[in-house]
């Protein structure tokens, strides 16, 4: 006769068992090792919701969902969820049921701070093992009066290393970690008081008299209930250790272990006695170092700059990331349950603009952008100077003039008053930028090169836009302050067309030296420092400014390293856009302020920044460049268009 069954609806915390090892199966080499993590054996076990009860284990294939063991669950330290990433000590693989028995290979890794545990492993001297596991549906049965919940749907979530076997009463570390559970009842006769009105099952009465039933239980009363009782041990418990100036791991270790708050308060007065040096808490119970997630950031950050070969060493915390690819630094920001994710899954939540990974990617990318843009070749600060303001207003630009020339002061006269002249260039800081999207597909596909490049190339193209800017003023001769043409006949710096030439270049710096104040008064007597051509010159100018060994006074090269008046050159292919004949001298910028690259306060460099990017499922990365460039005194220059 087929049992009628009702079901109930109830929420029960995360369970725990001890687990076999098999040593047998240990392997050196592979860092492996075979666990039994259950065989179904019936135990006792107590809810708060639902009372005491046996729990059994169904074993069946079709019982047990291997999906998380078999995606690579972590093995975890001590059941230790909630220290980050470090408590993770290996990865599970290879979960089957075999014989009745659930079954699944152990690889430990082969971090540094894993060797000693895993050396224990080998020697046999950890050796107990705690699976932690939810179950979806039991079906209930009562024998001699035992009351016997069967799990005909359960999953394994986690395997622990553990110092102590788990209790197999044990319930969950946080009494909010609960996940709803079916019961499936048996409805049975019930024996009533003779006095009492009849109670009938089914088949005794086809007209059927409806069981009677217990009272009703508000399982989400009890549940909210016990949650508010947690929520205030672990407010109390936070605070009590943080008033002794102890870490927040200490708090966190006491939450998960259940500690009540007065054991609590006992055992953290003796724990801030044996504070040490190094910021490690020892007890015998209790070990915690002070919290990693910082360490960890700037480890992978530092890590993703040495790749991206903005930094020529990986720094100590550095290492441990180096070898990594996206998708394992992805992962490895995420929580313990990462390793059941699907690679779609891990890329969503690292992108998220709040995740580790993002933040961690944004400040190497940062760091790398900075270190490329500061090493990347620019030959315009010969020739230029560097000056910031706070808004994107017009700057004007002032130059002061030469202090009048001194005059004769007659016996008991007075000193002669004097005014300095003042030229005027304006110049505004502009916006320049553009954005890239860093894909999905490329954290699958594990394609860290395409993000090792694109500081770097950010950088380079902010150098471009300034060299751009800068050359592009020569080039295009803009018109000054005093109506005049910045190379032109009025300010004595536009040269008749030559070919460049030791006399040509004669002529040159004989007008510079001729450069007189704004007030017409001192000369300036500016020296060429530099002479700047196209590709199309550089040849000849390179016999120009070479060292010789002269035999004679007509062989002295006064524009060589060891000559009286040296010229650096400077080859530069914008300037063919005007001619390969064209050639430039210019003076130093501590003579004279020739050209001004303006920039916002704060923001002399380009800057980077990320968004989540709903159109590409990925990060969006924008570069920014402000800097405004304008010439400021033509006389520290000399054109020639050449011939």
């Amino acid at each position: 006769m087929k049992k009628e069954m009702t079901r109930k609806q109830v929420s029960i915390p995360d369970q725990f068992f001890q687990t076999r090892v098999l040593p047998e199966t240990l392997n050196v080499e592979k860092r492996t090792i075979d666990v039994v993590f259950s065989t179904g054996a019936q135990v006792k076990r107590f809810s708060f919701m639902d009372g005491e009860f046996t729990e059994e284990l169904a074993m069946g294939s079709e019982n047990v969902r291997l999906g998380r063991f078999n995606n690579g669950a972590p093995l975890l330290n001590n059941h230790n969820r909630f220290s980050g990433v470090e408590s993770v000590i290996g990865v599970l693989e290879n979960a089957r049921m075999e014989n009745g028995e659930g079954i699944a290979t152990v690889r430990y890794s082969e971090r540094e701070d894993v060797e000693p545990i895993f050396q224990d492993v080998k020697n046999d001297i950890l050796r107990n093992y705690s699976v932690g596991y939810r179950v979806h549906t039991f079906e209930e049965r009562f024998e001699d009066g035992k009351r016997i919940l069967r799990a005909t749907d359960w999953e394994p979530t986690e395997l622990s290393l553990v110092t102590i076997p788990a209790d197999p009463g044990a319930q969950s570390r946080s009494s909010d970690n609960f996940n709803s559970c079916e019961i499936l009842m048996e409805v049975r006769e019930m024996k009533t008081d003779p006095n009492a009105p009849a109670v009938v099952t089914p088949e005794a009465n086809p007209t059927r008299v409806q069981p009677v039933e217990a009272p009703s239980v508000d399982t989400d009363k009890i549940r909210a209930e016990a949650a508010q009782q947690e929520r205030t041990r672990a407010s109390e418990i936070n605070t009590s250790v943080r008033a002794l100036g102890l870490d927040d791991s200490v708090a966190q270790k006491f939450v998960e272990d259940g500690t009540s708050i007065e054991e609590v308060r006992k055992e953290i007065i003796a724990l801030s006695a044996k504070t040490q040096e190094d910021g490690t808490v020892r007890t015998e119970n209790v070990k915690v170092l002070s919290s990693d997630k910082d360490h960890t950031r700037a480890g992978m950050a530092d890590a993703l700059s040495y790749r991206s070969g903005s930094v020529s060493k990986p720094t100590d915390q550095a290492k441990r990331f180096v070898n990594m690819t996206a998708m394992q630094m992805a992962r490895y920001t995420l929580d313990d349950h990462s390793f059941a994710l699907s690679p779609n899954e891990v890329a969503k939540r690292a992108f998220h603009s709040t995740s580790d990974f993002s933040v961690i990617t944004e400040d190497a990318a940062k760091k790398s952008l900075r270190s490329a843009y500061i090493e990347a070749d620019s030959n315009i600060e010969a020739f230029s100077s560097r000056s910031t303001t706070n808004d994107f207003k017009d700057v004007k630009k002032y130059q002061l003039g030469e202090f009048s020339s001194l005059i004769e002061k007659p016996e008991g006269g007075e000193y002669k008053n004097s005014t300095m002249g003042q030229g005027k260039e304006t110049n505004a800081v502009k916006t320049f930028g553009r954005s890239i999207a860093f894909t999905r597909e490329m954290l699958i596909n594990d394609d860290l090169s395409a993000f090792n490049k694109l500081p770097s190339a950010m950088a380079m193209a902010a150098r471009r836009l300034e060299l751009d800017k800068v050359w592009n003023v020569l080039i295009n001769n803009p018109t000054m302050g005093d109506a005049n043409a910045l190379f032109s006949g009025a300010h004595n710096n536009d040269g008749a067309a030559a070919a460049l030439s030791d006399a040509s270049l004669k002529l040159g710096r004989q007008a510079m030296r001729q450069h007189k104040g704004l007030d017409d008064e001192a000369r300036l007597n500016y020296t060429p420092f530099y002479l700047a051509v196209g590709t199309g010159l550089e040849h000849d100018a390179e016999k120009l400014v070479s060292s010789v060994s002269p035999t004679s006074t007509s062989e002295v090269n006064p524009w060589a390293p060891n000559g009286r008046t040296p010229l650096q050159l400077i080859v530069e292919p914008r300037l063919d856009d005007i001619g390969t004949a064209a050639w430039f001298l210019f003076t130093s910028p501590g003579q004279a302020e020739m050209i001004d690259i303006l920039s916002l306060t704060g923001e002399q460099e380009p800057t980077m920044e990320r968004k989540e990017d709903f159109d590409t499922d990925g990060i969006k990365w924008k570069v920014r460049h402000e800097i405004g460039v304008a010439p400021v005194d033509y006389r520290g220059f000399y054109r020639n268009i050449g011939v």
